[in-house]
Order: C-alpha cells, then structure tokens, then sequence
C-alpha cells in the first residue's frame, strides 16, 4: 500500500490556479487575460493558505447527543461561606 505523496503548498496552489482557469475559462474574455491572471493567482492563495503538504486528518466521529425528551436539571453547589470572625472585646479597666 502505497500513500499517494501530497503536493507541496507551491504545487497545490498552481494546480488550484489551472482548475480555477479551466472552470471559469467565460470571465477570461470579460475580465481581459491580465486582470483575470491576478485574481486568480489570489484565490488560489486564499485557497492554498494554511496547507502544509500533509494529508488531512480525519475527523473523529461525534459523540452521540443526549435525548432531549428528559429534562435537563442543573445542579447548584453552593458556594463555601466565610467564616464568621469572633469579635472579642476587651474588658474595660477600671481606676
């Protein structure tokens, strides 16, 4: 079993620019061939923006959702209470 190599991010930005100037070939002729080129040279950086070269990793499947039909109850902890500070008052001397 042989893995197919991933284009480098050079590679896989020109190969964006063919499939864009082969797909959207009509607005060649209204854009003119220069202002056509640059923007599609833009896109497929925005396209290829972020590749690495790498192939992508598959995303794990979902944990199933909870059944909505029971209701949800949320528990309150409450919070700790500060203790209360004795207040020691002194005994007043007497002359």
């Amino acid at each position: 079993m042989d893995k197919k190599k991933s284009p480098s991010k050079k590679e896989a930005r020109h190969l964006i620019e063919k499939k864009i100037e082969t797909s959207l070939a009509d607005l060649k002729t209204v854009l003119g061939d220069k202002e056509f080129e640059s923007r599609v040279k833009k896109v497929a950086k925005i396209f290829a923006k972020g590749f690495k070269g790498e192939a992508v990793p598959k995303e794990k499947p979902a944990a199933p959702k909870e059944k909505m039909d029971a209701p949800v109850t949320k528990q309150v902890v409450p919070a700790p209470k500060a203790a209360a500070k004795k207040v020691v008052k002194k005994a007043a001397k007497k002359k």
